[in-house]
């Protein structure tokens, strides 16, 4: 008997067990001998068309991997080599847009001077325009004081003049209004002197100096260990390969009892059954010696019954 799923078992490398059945008595080595036989050549065949399509799949697939291996590594190798170009275009690059930043900064900062010096002297014009006016105002105010001072000695000569033509009377004369005391001479030079508007320069240059700029990318992250891809076609070659099972068989025996006899179940009913005959046959043998002699079966003859009775 073949119990079930024994495909199944076979295919998954599990041992498959056939069920002889056998009468323990009357047992058949022939037959228990041949069917190990056909277990093994079973197992053998099977075994040897796994290992057949498990090894040229692997093989292939072991190629396939060897392949993918080499181009990870030359891939591995290209991506080192962009970090390094890409490293060097960082540098590059944050040196040339430092040196940009800072050349443009310049451009600014002359612009600005440039700028603030038009702006300076258009207001320098202006303002020195507004203060010609003022000036030649000033100018005439400082006339008019020094000609104010000619005549103030012009009128103390004329009331000299007067008190001296009124003779005794001149001190019933009332005084005269007192002039205000005229600015002096140094003051009166400070108003006539010219106006010059000097506007403060900047020099941006020597007021401020530019901040040390330095600009700085992200620096490209670690790579992991790129030498260190295993390779793929070692380990496809260190893989167990699953085989099927052995296919065997057991005896069972078909009174439903153990198939296994032993000397004493064997011997004892034997040698039983061998004294009971011939038992059966000492007591037959002996049955028809008295008989014989006690003349039994003449006895019955001349009784008159019939041979049948």
């Amino acid at each position: 008997m073949i119990p079930a799923d024994a495909t199944g078992a076979f295919e998954a490398g599990r041992d498959v067990h056939l069920a002889l059945y056998i009468d323990p008595v009357k047992r058949l080595e022939a037959g228990a001998i041949e069917l190990d036989r056909l277990c093994r050549e079973v197992t053998a065949r099977a075994h040897d068309l796994a290992r057949k399509k498990m090894t040229e799949p692997a093989s292939h697939l072991r190629d396939q991997l060897v392949g993918a291996s080499d181009q990870m590594k030359a891939a591995a190798a290209r991506l080192d080599r962009l970090r390094r170009q890409f490293e060097r275009a960082r540098v590059t690059a944050q040196s040339e847009m430092t040196a940009q930043i800072r050349e443009a900064f310049e451009r600014i900062r002359a612009e600005i001077t440039l700028h603030i010096d038009r702006s300076l002297a258009q207001t320098k014009t202006t303002v020195e325009r507004d203060l010609a006016t003022r000036r030649e105002a000033l100018i005439a105010v400082n006339r008019y004081v020094g000609q104010l001072q000619a005549s103030q000695h012009g009128f103390e000569t004329w009331l000299a003049e007067l008190k001296s033509a009124a003779g005794s009377h001149a001190s019933q004369n009332p005084p005269p209004p007192q002039w205000p005391a005229p600015p002096s001479e140094i003051h009166v030079d400070e108003l006539s002197k010219p106006l010059d508007f000097a506007a403060p320069r900047i020099d941006l240059a020597s007021t401020t100096g530019l901040p040390n700029i330095a600009i700085r990318f992200p620096r490209v992250p670690e790579l992991p260990d790129l030498h260190s891809i295993p390779d793929l076609g070692d380990t496809v070659s260190q893989r167990t390969l699953t085989l099927p099972g052995i296919v065997g068989w057991r005896e069972r025996s078909i009174t439903g009892g153990d198939a296994s006899v032993n000397t004493f179940d064997q011997y004892v009913p034997g040698f039983g059954i061998t004294f009971l005959l011939v038992d059966m046959l000492w007591g037959v043998c002996v049955g028809l010696i008295d008989e014989r002699d006690w003349a039994t079966l003449a006895r019955l003859r001349v009784s008159g019954a019939p041979a049948s009775e």
